[in-house]
């Protein structure tokens, strides 16, 4: 399994890439916040750690570190627009629950 991402959200990397000087990598993390446990971080990385795992989609290279892969193992991610909002959307295969915003997610002990 890997990360995905849907077309749009490429087409939306790629200009989010673009405008980081240096910017290789699509960084896709975790961190222990939210009103589920977890909250999905994306950000942009001009290198690559020794804890890092690198992944391929859609033409983007994507870095995620070795513990948050065990979380987002199989992870889809989408851009979606509606109104004036707009940003990245997940659907992890891993969580248990997710919070009524997208962003924050809950994954059960016996699957960690």
């Amino acid at each position: 399994m890997t990360i995905k991402l849907t077309d749009k959200a490429a087409t939306h990397a790629k200009k989010y890439l673009g405008s980081e000087e240096g910017a290789n990598f699509l960084r896709v993390g975790i961190t222990t916040t939210g009103c589920s446990g977890y909250m999905y971080q994306v950000s942009t990385s001009d290198s690559k750690s020794e804890n890092d795992i690198e992944l391929d989609s859609n033409g983007i290279k994507i870095l995620t570190d070795k513990l948050s892969y065990r979380y987002l193992e199989g992870l889809l991610i989408d851009f979606k627009k509606d109104g004036i909002n707009e940003g990245f959307s997940f659907q992890n295969p891993n969580a248990d629950a997710t919070c009524g915003c997208g962003e924050s997610f809950s994954i059960n002990s016996d699957n960690a």
